[in-house]
Parts: structure tokens; sequence; C-alpha cells
């Protein structure tokens, strides 16, 4: 997990060449609204919670693609500002004592596990077997 914590400088690049990504970021942006509003089909999904699902996640691109036009300008325009913003956004997140937390036993609960484990590696198979089934059979219609 050490390898997840190392910092990585990604934005040497950007800030050299600021309209050639700003214009990237832009035409891509473009693209993918073009592609949300009017080439996109509607979903085979059946029932209420598909569909807002998928509502939902079209308006979640709607919104990046808007942000994603907006920082390609920027970053054309005034890449200064966007420097000192994404300085003013950079938060150091440390993910060892989450993979620490991850690796403890849990008293309650992994005993259950270690009786069983034929019965939950079955439960487990099952069900990923009807979830591949399901989503073959979507693909299919």
């Amino acid at each position: 997990m050490p390898v997840l914590n190392r910092p990585v400088a990604t934005n040497g690049l950007a800030y050299k060449h600021p309209i050639i990504f700003g214009l990237v970021l832009l035409i891509g942006s473009v693209f993918v609204l073009h592609f949300l509003y009017f080439q996109l089909d509607t979903p085979v999904l059946t029932g209420l919670f598909g569909g807002m699902i998928f509502d939902a996640l079209v308006i979640i691109g709607k919104l990046a693609s808007f942000c994603g036009i907006a920082i390609g300008l920027a970053l054309m325009f005034v890449p200064g500002k966007i420097k000192i913003l994404e300085q003013k956004l950079n938060a150091w997140f440390d993910t060892e004592p989450l993979a620490q937390k991850l690796n403890q036993p849990i008293p309650k609960v992994d005993p259950v596990f270690l009786r069983h484990p034929l019965l939950f590696g079955a439960i487990g198979l099952l069900s990923s077997f009807v979830l591949l089934i399901l989503g073959a059979a979507n693909l299919t219609r």
C-alpha cells in the first residue's frame, strides 16, 4: 500500500502548455456534451430505478462536461488562476490507516464465515453466476 501514498507530480506539463491542454479539455467536453444531448439512445432498462439511475448518470455527465468547458477555457486564458485554485483544493489523503483497518479481523463476523466457508462461497458463486447471466441476457436484447 505504500505505492498509493506516493506523491506524483502531474501538473508540470499542463501548465507549460496551457493553451494545448485547455483546447483538448474543451474539445473533449464539447464532444461528450454533444453525445449526451443528441446521440445517446434511451436505455433499454426496465423499471423505475433503472431509468432514474441512468438519468442521474446523464445529469452528472452533463455537469462534468460543463465544468470541463469552464476549466478548459480558464486554462487557456487565465492559467495562473487555475493553478492557484488547484493548490487550494489540493489535499493529502493517507490510505495506510484504511488499509490497516481493513486487514484487522472482526471478532463477531469472521468466525461465522470461517465456520461455514463452503456455504458462503457457494452463495457468492451463485449470486455472481446469476448476475452474469442477467447481464448477458440484457446485452443480447
